[in-house]
């Protein structure tokens, strides 16, 4: 309840940002790591956030030099291109109660990229894989213009669409990074999927496999992003999604945002990935607890919010490293802004899981259960609005681009509790 209180109480003062008709707040931060972060915002903006005090929250955090994100939203084109081929107008493509309820059985034997990959494209496989390697070598560019004070509004799939780099494969067009827009109709949601990852190699082909014929299947506009963590630190989740969200707008303007783990395959291609409905919770039950869920609150497996309401929720806390607690925060960041999470109702939520050795008792999160009692103070100062790091490495695939960065322990808040434990987990 003191959660709810502490939020609501902000949800006045996001009303009167979203009136005005521009902000601007620049801070620095000082070492080598994270120079500055620039808020942006217009009167006609979907996002805004806000923190009270002497700290403000971000709308957007870029590197090395931060500029404004141009969050416009053009539908007059289908996703980042414009098919030249159609002079007609596109009817829309399936509503979520148009599309089939179909029992899918996820296979999960191993296999490998290649596989996939040939299996996906078909015959367009080299011509796929030769637009990701010329779209690679530009993307160093690209990226450094995106980053510069001159930034253009121009989103990086617009800028390699420029490049007459798409792919027809069936009834898509695919840019390099796995950017799949419908051919045939309009598309109703541009959804970005948002993977948190590390040390999972066996398990990414088994997900993108599973994910991308049933995303195909929706006739949604897609793009798959592998947030990875690149150290030996505790693996911190939330941090890293937080990352793949700020990196993915950077491609495109996505309507929602989906936090996939890469060990979960829906069971339904009824289970719906639209941007409707939002916060979602994608899963009703998995085997391991005989098909349902071990509480209602659980927020975890596969997540859905609109961009909107992932920066009014100040996104994942960026403390907890080791495994557990944040998908718990989190959903209690949605319910205290306000939002009532939805989720499908029986075997269309089904997932199944990919199996994997059981995780180091070691590697859990020793303290989650105090870093979630404090959860109230953290909200507003924790997350999108304290996040730094590094430039990451992108890579552009042919199924999926790739995020890896070197995510380092934020400092401490001197306004929050300590948690006793922390020292004791960051020391593991």
């Amino acid at each position: 309840m003191y959660c709810l209180a502490r939020i609501n109480s902000r949800r006045s003062f996001y009303i009167f940002i979203l009136c005005t008709t521009m902000v601007t707040v620049t801070w620095f931060h000082q070492g080598p790591w994270f120079q500055n972060v620039y808020l942006y915002m217009q009167s006609n903006t979907e996002l805004a956030s806000s923190t009270s005090g002497e700290n403000t929250a971000i709308l957007r955090a870029l590197h090395p030099i931060m500029t404004s994100l141009n969050w416009t939203r053009n539908r007059k084109s289908i996703g980042a291109l414009k098919i030249k081929e159609h002079t007609e107008a596109l009817k829309p493509c399936l509503s979520s109660s148009e599309i089939p309820k179909v029992r899918i059985d996820p296979r999960k034997n191993k296999t490998t990229l290649a596989r996939v990959n040939a299996e996906i494209f078909g015959s367009m496989v080299r011509k796929v894989r030769h637009a990701a390697g010329t779209a690679n070598k530009s993307l160093p560019s690209i990226l450094m213009k995106r980053r510069s004070i001159q930034k253009a509004a121009s989103s990086i799939d617009q800028t390699i669409s420029k490049m007459n780099l798409a792919v027809d494969v069936d009834d898509y067009r695919v840019l390099p990074g796995g950017h799949w827009i419908p051919l045939s109709c309009r598309p109703l949601w541009k959804v970005a999927i948002v993977v948190g990852f590390r040390n999972r190699f066996q398990h990414l082909p088994i997900f993108l496999r599973h994910i991308v014929p049933l995303l195909k299947r929706q006739k949604l506009e897609f793009s798959i992003f592998i947030s990875e963590q690149r150290n030996n630190l505790l693996f911190n989740k939330a941090m890293v999604m937080n990352i793949g969200f700020i990196e993915a707008m950077e491609f495109n303007d996505f309507d929602c945002v989906v936090f996939h783990d890469v060990d979960h395959l829906a069971m339904n291609v009824r289970n719906y990935y639209g941007c409707e409905n939002m916060p979602k919770h994608f899963e009703s039950g998995e085997p391991k607890w005989n098909w349902k869920l071990p509480y209602q609150e659980l927020f975890g497996g596969a997540v859905g919010v609109t961009t909107s309401q992932f920066v009014e929720i100040n996104g994942f806390p960026n403390v907890y490293w080791g495994w557990g607690g944040e998908d718990d925060d989190f959903y209690n960041r949605v319910v205290a802004n306000g939002f009532k999470p939805s989720r499908p109702e029986g075997e269309i939520g089904y997932f199944d899981t990919i199996e994997h050795n059981s995780k180091d008792s070691s590697r859990l999160n020793i303290a989650k259960f105090c870093l979630q009692k404090q959860c109230a103070e953290r909200m507003s100062t924790d997350g999108l609005s304290n996040l730094k790091y590094e430039p990451p490495t992108i890579e552009l695939h042919p199924l999926y681009t790739n995020i890896s960065v070197n995510i380092q322990r934020l400092p401490w808040n001197p306004k929050w509790k300590r948690c006793d434990t922390l020292d004791t987990m960051y020391s593991l």
